[in-house]
């Protein structure tokens, strides 16, 4: 392993000053860093990451000068010695977050790239889509929210790619407040965009998008409070269509 001498340096001194450093840059001229797997779909694979060709290990990550934090990800399956994922990446803040989709490769997670939602009533959700029926490489998802399930408003749209994330979009929990304190739920229009098909409809409650359980607060006076800021959701199986919550990020 290269910076052998330099790393039993590093590790003197920290037994010597009794540091904390996980995560964060030293005196010493040191980062650590974890990798994270915010979702595997398929849990029978098990990882096996490098950086630069050291090994990270998944419980206590790994330690670099603080010169070397850009460097290859090399990330592989089971015992494969070819890397499913191989990257140049660069340590900002400690973690590096994969994601491994159904029937996908394993590849980095954008969540960090986008901004928090305006306000805590908001909520950034992003789908995803996997050898469902009906559907080829793309689909168009256009949401409406309703509070009865008889009026509805338009409140977005967005295009899928099979087996990708897509880009987020911002739900407001709020929309019908403070006219309403009724909650306000979130249904799609799901066209596969090959054959020009809608394949679900608001309308009939397809496409019913799911936060988490427990997913919102309510006051009187501010309305309603996401859980989370941000929420990745799975598409089900037809004939609903529906969007599961897979996971998120909680406001703090």
């Amino acid at each position: 392993m290269k910076n052998v001498k330099s790393l039993i340096l590093y590790f003197f001194i920290l037994i010597l000053s009794g540091c904390d450093t996980e995560g964060e840059y030293t005196d010493a001229g040191y980062v650590s860093f974890t990798v994270k797997i915010e979702w595997q779909a398929d849990a029978n694979i098990d990882y096996k990451m490098t950086f630069d060709n050291d090994t990270i290990k998944q419980n206590t990550g790994i330690i670099v000068p603080r010169e070397q934090t850009s460097g290859v990800l090399r990330v592989y399956r089971n015992d494969e010695t070819t890397p499913e994922l191989e990257k140049e990446v660069t340590i900002e803040n400690g973690v590096i977050s994969l994601i491994q989709l159904p029937g996908s490769t394993i590849s980095l997670s954008p969540t960090v790239e986008d901004e928090d939602p305006s306000e805590s009533s908001r909520i950034k959700v992003r789908f995803f889509y996997n050898g469902i029926e009906g559907i080829g490489n793309s689909a168009k998802v256009d949401i409406f929210t309703s509070t009865d399930f008889r009026t509805w408003d338009s409140v977005g749209s967005i295009t899928l790619e099979e087996g990708k994330l897509s880009s987020y979009v911002e739900l407001n929990l709020n929309h019908f407040f403070p006219a309403s304190t009724r909650t306000a739920y979130f249904c799609c229009d799901i066209t596969d965009l090959a054959t020009g098909v809608m394949l679900a409809q608001h309308t009939s409650r397809a496409g019913l998008i799911t936060f988490q359980t427990g997913s919102s607060s309510f006051d009187s006076v501010t309305g309603f409070k996401a859980i989370n800021k941000f929420a990745t959701c799975q598409m089900a199986a037809p004939t609903t269509y529906r969007f599961n919550y897979v996971f998120g990020t909680a406001w703090e």
